[in-house]
């Protein structure tokens, strides 16, 4: 079985925390690392989903159209009960007819 390829992503939030974020190119799992340990108070909170989703979610759907295949991204909510929100990406010249 040959080796997997990651990639290796870094954004620095506006608030001064780091992440960095790496992509295994084959199976497009994506894991991430933060700079400064939890708990964030609410307002910090909503500021690293406000940058930090778009910009990952930028990283997977250009792995979902480079590789031509979807990707369920899993993520936790921010409100009390910590639900998961589920979003399947497509590649982007995925036509769906309903």
């Amino acid at each position: 079985m040959s080796q997997p390829v990651i990639t290796t992503h870094i954004l620095k939030l506006s608030c001064g925390i780091k992440v960095i974020g790496q992509l295994d190119e084959t199976t497009g799992q994506f894991g991430c690392g933060w700079d400064r340990p939890r708990p964030w108070s609410k307002e910090l909170l909503k500021k690293v989903q406000q940058e930090y989703s778009p910009w990952r979610n930028r990283l997977l759907q250009d792995w979902v159209n480079r590789n031509g295949k979807s990707l369920l991204v899993i993520d936790y909510s921010s409100s009390q009960d910590a639900s998961l929100i589920y979003t399947t990406l497509l590649p982007q010249d995925f036509n769906v007819s309903l």
